[in-house]
């Protein structure tokens, strides 16, 4: 079996995935009557307190990848995996950098935080969030990372009450994280 990633278009496949989620929240909004839209609270306070969050997160992010993985095993193969996801992010243009942050930010803290966490908690809506981070055996370390960020997430949800605070966290923070991989960490690749 082949375990490598090739993707000739990165960008449809997460706009299309996105999509299935947002489908998904839709459906449980027709049969459960949830709906996690009621969960966010747009504020520019809220977009001030991201702000300063996804710093620290962006900062331990790179802290993470650029000198921990020489001490830590587990960040080694964080770094591992970072390695074999880069080649599919070489490809995508800036637009298409905000748009996928634009719509795995909302979409999946609508799904995640917004419908899983509110019915089953912080703990499976973190664990499902790392899980679908997992692309094949050799990104299951960033499955598991992602699933600390999940909690993340989750615990700003929960302390906010306001999807608003998780989405604004999650947005900037793809954003940065996908122009770090295609323009600092991928020339070193």
């Amino acid at each position: 079996m082949n375990d490598d990633l090739h993707v000739e278009n990165f960008s449809l496949i997460v706009v299309v995935t996105e999509l299935m989620f947002i489908f998904a929240v839709f459906l449980n909004f027709l049969i459960f009557k949830i709906n996690p839209v009621n969960f966010i609270h747009f504020n520019v306070k809220t977009l001030l307190i991201a702000i300063p969050i996804t710093l620290l997160l962006t900062i331990a992010n790179i802290f993470a990848l650029e000198f921990l993985y020489k001490y830590v095993s587990f960040f080694k193969k964080l770094k591992e995996a970072y390695d074999h996801i880069v080649p599919m992010l070489k490809k995508i243009t800036f637009p298409e950098v905000i748009m996928i942050s634009l719509i795995s930010g909302f979409a999946e803290e609508l799904f995640f935080r917004g419908v899983i966490q509110s019915v089953f908690g912080i703990l499976i809506g973190a664990l499902l969030f790392g899980g679908f981070h997992v692309g094949n055996k050799k990104t299951i370390p960033y499955g598991i990372y992602a699933m600390g960020i999940g909690f993340f997430f989750g615990y700003l949800f929960h302390v906010s009450n306001n999807l608003f605070l998780p989405i604004s966290v999650h947005i900037l923070n793809n954003f940065i994280a996908l122009n770090y991989m295609k323009y600092y960490y991928a020339k070193n690749y």
